[in-house]
């Protein structure tokens, strides 16, 4: 149907998630391993929302098949773009309400990040679970799972940590590796 969660793979990625964000075009894509419980969570609300919000593009991939050496620590990965950037990326399911992720909980999260309107008033994700997640948590889970510099942790280290992950954030983590940078 028109309103189905197209997949997507590293050699379609361009054309169906970079192009199609020009001129304002919100596409979201959901990077998923099929072994994990956290993305069998995430799959049914991702459809419900994707009927939801039509003018917003829902996509979704094998996380391995659209970035090569994609970690699954770091699935369910959402990769937020707009006029051919990756404005944001949301590792894990805790931002999502975590286990008890519904199309509420999507819909809140993206009324949050400007992509879609919601008359909700209040956020639906358990409070537990809204408390833990946020984008500090899943920012963390995403810097879990990159290779550990060796050193130690002193007060030095921990700013130039800091100024990494800033820097990170500015880009997506698959931006080098698709094929094309803008």
């Amino acid at each position: 149907s028109l309103f189905d969660v197209l997949r997507v793979i590293r050699t379609t990625f361009v054309r169906e998630v970079t192009e199609t964000s020009a001129n304002g075009q919100w596409v979201l894509c959901l990077l998923y391993v099929d072994s994990s419980s956290a993305c069998q969570t995430i799959f049914r609300p991702w459809e419900e929302a994707a009927k939801r919000f039509p003018a917003v593009k829902f996509m979704k991939g094998v996380a391995t098949e659209v970035v090569e050496n994609f970690p699954d620590s770091s699935t369910p990965a959402i990769l937020v773009y707009r006029d051919e950037d990756c404005v944001k990326q949301i590792i894990g399911l805790d931002e999502w309400g975590g286990s008890r992720c519904s199309a509420d909980c999507i819909e809140w999260v993206l009324s949050k990040e400007g992509i879609v309107d919601t008359d909700m008033d209040e956020d639906p994700r358990p409070a537990s679970d809204a408390a833990a997640g946020g984008s500090s948590s899943a920012q963390g889970a995403f810097k879990r799972a990159e290779p550990k510099r060796r050193g130690g942790g002193d007060d030095e280290d921990s700013a130039s940590e800091d100024e990494r992950k800033n820097e990170r954030d500015d880009r997506c983590y698959q931006s080098t590796r698709i094929g094309r940078r803008f």
